[in-house]
């Protein structure tokens, strides 16, 4: 058993390594875990472990994304911010935070969930805002963030992924399955999927979502 870690999220890099965040300790920290097929359980520990960040800007990290690059974004619940570290390959730059601004008048409010597409715009999760948030890439920095959907009144987005088509996909604290669908130039209305009473029981307090190709 581990102790005093809460690991939000475990994204999986290129390079085969898994990204882990202990909101307990305020780390981001890389965890190299080999092999295909279905693993056994693995231990990590500081022979596996290397620190990447602490402190300052991961006061509360809670979701954790990997670009195509290798670039790492997380979101910072008590900050209500979004975080770079930025890789140059074989190492890591220094954490910094990203102009977020005030898209629709608003500025995050716990964010809870973070995405990155091929082209490296982020989509966040703007939980208590009950809203999805994109930041796009311009080609050499970010550009001016943009929201793409809004809830009803008490419906809180809590996680969110992408596809390969790049739609967007995103739970409810209550339960429900959201579809944000792209059409080739731009986002279209959001859906909420069917899922039904699966094993008899519906689902509830949902933390996560993910998608296969």
């Amino acid at each position: 058993d581990v102790t005093g870690v809460q690991t939000c999220a475990l994204p999986i890099s290129r390079n085969g390594a898994v990204e882990l965040l202990d909101t307990s300790g305020n780390i981001i920290a890389t965890a190299h875990i080999y092999g295909t097929g279905q693993a056994p359980q693995v231990a990590v520990n500081s022979g596996n472990v290397s620190l990447l960040a602490s402190g300052g800007l991961v006061e509360s990290p809670y979701a954790i994304a990997v670009d195509g690059q290798k670039n790492i974004y997380f979101v910072n619940q008590r900050q209500n911010s979004l975080v770079e570290i930025p890789s140059s390959g074989n190492s890591y730059g220094t954490a910094t935070a990203l102009t977020i601004g005030t898209p629709g008048g608003l500025g995050l409010d716990n964010p809870s969930g973070i995405a990155v597409d091929g082209a490296r715009n982020l989509y966040i999760a703007d939980t208590l805002n009950q809203r999805i948030v994109e930041l796009p890439w311009a080609g050499s920095s970010y550009g001016t963030a943009t929201v793409l959907a809004t809830g009803a009144a008490g419906t809180l987005p809590v996680a969110i992924t992408l596809d390969p088509a790049g739609n967007i996909y995103y739970v409810t604290s209550d339960g429900n399955v959201v579809k944000l669908p792209w059409t080739g130039s731009s986002y279209g209305a959001a859906s909420t999927l069917t899922v039904g009473s699966p094993g008899g029981q519906a689902v509830f307090n949902p933390v996560a979502i993910a998608v296969d190709g």
